[in-house]
């Protein structure tokens, strides 16, 4: 095998064409996701469409997050109008984006092979490749590592700027904020610790330019009901089962999904390298607040796959160069990252083809369109209803785009308020599942059988996260107008 001086010759010789390649092979595979899904993000691309039109988040519509991310949606919608391709590829380049930043970051404070490695781990994992179809956790994503990046530079202003409006996309970046505020805050020096304070000041002047002054423009605009949605609803979830047992059985499920970064990770522990305190105590901290939730999700952890796969590479490595037998077990590393993203890639995939396997979507979208105008209204689960709404060029009644069961179970919905609303001015069609929170009300189920019938009966198979589940579940499509009485 080639020696070590030799090998980073040879990587460094050729860096730009093997990151080329890197990114082009990504992006091939995470463009065989553009297709239609199940996840928020219909839900958040029809609301920046609302945008679009002059509606204000949180006065005109409900959003429980802050306001970046369907602000970018409505910049997409605006100049491109609704294109799959392009609002699947921007979250794509995003990723790569970070991967580029992240690749200089760690080149910086290591070497050269190691901020290649960290590359590839961080883009080669199942997480990553489910992110980008994530726009707002994507770029928020992107933000904290170029927050990190400037930090590393000495650059603290740029540095808060770039936590600032990672904050403002999703409100998760900010404990690794936090974190690395700390950290330029507090230098050990000789067993001591020594507070860096003109390098504090300017991080935080950079982040409160962005940060604060958009909560206060929106404060301003709407009121109370800005720091009621982004914040304290997230307080008001009830606990939920996201996979089969909460918070440990999504831990371990979302490490052996992606097995290398964290598995990897746990060697930091034989390297103790000074420089990797700053990555491992972002994720240690990261990590035990979300275990304080109430209501985890999976995607929750994405934010910190870019500080594991530094900590997975950096370790390693080094283990392996300490090593007796270092070519073995670069080969056997080697092979080890072939199987890990092997196994990414199978997953991605498997969810992908099993997600409107049938084009049910598609069939919504057209009995919807040969059976109404534009101006007719549609409503109904937010799973299904914001792309059907997309797709068809139909409006969502009352602009309420989220129905996601927490919110109905936090008590934000007044049930009956909404179906003496949805009376006034009826929807045409209504979409609903099995699951759908709307029909657990007296109310909401008086409505339904007063003012509509099924006019079709569709059975779809729902793909899990994890586990390669699939779910049976039947959706009906409701034709509604006044009744006769009214």
């Amino acid at each position: 095998m080639v020696s070590g001086k030799n090998f980073e010759g040879v990587i460094e010789k050729n860096i730009k064409l093997i990151l080329g390649l890197i990114f082009i092979i990504f992006l091939l595979i995470s463009l065989k996701g553009v297709k239609p899904d199940l996840s928020d993000q219909p839900v958040y691309i029809y609301m920046g469409k609302l945008i679009t039109e002059g509606e204000v988040p949180y006065r005109d519509f409900f959003f429980s997050h802050p306001p970046l991310e369907i602000y970018v949606d409505a910049l997409l919608l605006k100049i491109f109008g609704y294109n799959l391709f392009i609002l699947k590829l921007v979250p794509i380049l995003f990723t790569i984006l970070t991967a580029f930043f992240l690749f200089k970051l760690v080149k910086k404070k290591f070497d050269l092979v190691t901020a290649l490695g960290s590359t590839i781990l961080f883009l080669f994992t199942y997480e990553t490749f489910r992110m980008t179809g994530n726009i707002g956790m994507s770029l928020a994503v992107l933000f904290v590592v170029l927050g990190f990046y400037y930090s590393f530079k000495q650059k603290y202003l740029l540095s808060g700027i770039f936590i600032g409006t990672a904050g403002i996309t999703n409100f998760f970046s900010l404990f690794l904020g936090g974190v690395l505020f700390l950290y330029i805050l507090l230098k050990k020096e000789k067993s001591k610790i020594k507070l860096r304070i003109k390098p504090a000041i300017n991080f935080l002047i950079g982040f409160f330019i962005i940060f604060l002054l958009i909560q206060l423009v929106f404060i301003l605009i709407v009121g109370k009901e800005y720091f009621l949605q982004v914040y304290q609803y997230h307080f008001m979830k009830p606990s939920t089962e996201v996979v089969k047992g909460i918070k440990l059985d999504l831990f371990k499920s979302t490490v052996i999904y992606n097995p290398i970064i964290f598995i990897g990770s746990l060697f930091y522990f034989l390297s103790r390298k000074k420089e990797l305190s700053i990555f491992f105590t972002s994720v240690l901290v990261y990590i035990i607040i979300i275990f304080t939730l109430k209501s985890p999700f999976p995607y929750y952890y994405e934010m910190i796959l870019p500080f594991l796969a530094v900590l997975a590479s950096v370790s390693i490595l080094k283990f392996v160069k300490r090593s007796e037998n270092k070519n073995l077990l670069l080969l056997f590393l080697s092979i080890f990252i072939l199987l890990n993203s092997v196994w990414a890639v199978s997953n991605h995939f498997w969810i992908i083809n099993n997600t409107f396997s049938q084009n049910e979507h598609i069939e919504l979208v057209e009995a919807i369109k040969q059976n109404s105008v534009k101006g007719d209204l549609i409503f109904g689960d937010q799973l299904f209803v914001p792309l059907i709404a997309l797709m068809s060029e139909r409006d969502i009644a009352l602009n309420f785009v989220d129905t996601n069961p927490l919110r109905f179970q936090a008590g934000l919905v007044d049930v009956e308020r909404l179906t003496m609303d949805l009376e006034k001015d009826i929807p045409k069609f209504i979409v609903i599942a099995g699951h759908t929170p709307f029909m657990n009300y007296d109310s909401s189920k008086n409505f339904l059988n007063n003012n509509c019938k099924i006019t079709k009966v569709i059975d779809i198979v729902l793909p899990t996260q994890f586990k390669r589940n699939l779910i049976n579940e039947k959706l009906y499509l409701l034709y509604c107008e006044k009744s006769e009485e009214e």
